[in-house]
């Protein structure tokens, strides 16, 4: 695989970051590397600058072949807003620095008992199957996510800032363009 971590791992933080960030990419910058010392074939070792709508940046940083300090798979996280600092250890340790505190960070217990990973998406999936109530990962929500790794990737290979929004449009010409279903083209070009 060419791109291993962002194609392999990295959607599962740009899901999140869009979460957080709570709009949509705009633009990326990637770089990419494969250190010698990687037993990967491709680069499994990233950087991305995401531009959201409203002017947020996201910045990823991510490597497969880490050989000191490990990081959960949930990643590390630091939020810098205009009032203060949340850091997140992608375990169960969140703090919070104010502007101007000389207390030490403010820690936050992250709730315990809420079901996560497979019981918790079967959780939420009956709760919807019997409410009606829309999921919170619909499968159409992800396609900005998806998006956010082709561009990463485009951005990589080409050493260019990548527009996501062509990114969409470029894939879904492409799908219209090779679908033989009539119904599903026609569905295709409502988009």
């Amino acid at each position: 695989m060419a791109h291993p971590l962002l194609i392999d791992m990295a959607i599962h933080q740009f899901d999140v970051a869009r979460a957080v960030i709570g709009s949509e990419p705009v633009s990326v910058v990637c770089d990419e590397n494969n250190p010698s010392w990687s037993w990967f074939d491709g680069a499994a070792d990233a950087h991305a600058v995401f531009e959201f709508a409203g002017g947020a940046r996201y910045v990823f940083t991510g490597s497969w072949v880490a050989v000191g300090d490990q990081t959960a798979w949930n990643g590390e996280w630091r939020i810098d807003g205009e009032g203060g600092t949340i850091r997140w250890d992608g375990a169960d340790a969140v703090s919070v620095i104010r502007p101007g505190s000389r207390d030490a960070p403010e820690r936050i217990d992250v709730p315990s008992g809420v079901p996560e990973e497979i019981a918790g998406s079967l959780r939420e999936f009956v709760a919807c199957l019997r409410s009606g109530a829309r999921p919170e990962n619909e499968a159409a929500l992800n396609v900005a996510s998806l998006a956010m790794v082709e561009a990463a990737v485009r951005s990589a290979e080409t050493g260019a800032r990548v527009d996501i929004a062509e990114v969409r449009r470029a894939a879904l010409a492409e799908a219209i363009e090779i679908e033989e279903d009539p119904a599903t083209r026609a569905v295709l070009e409502e988009y």
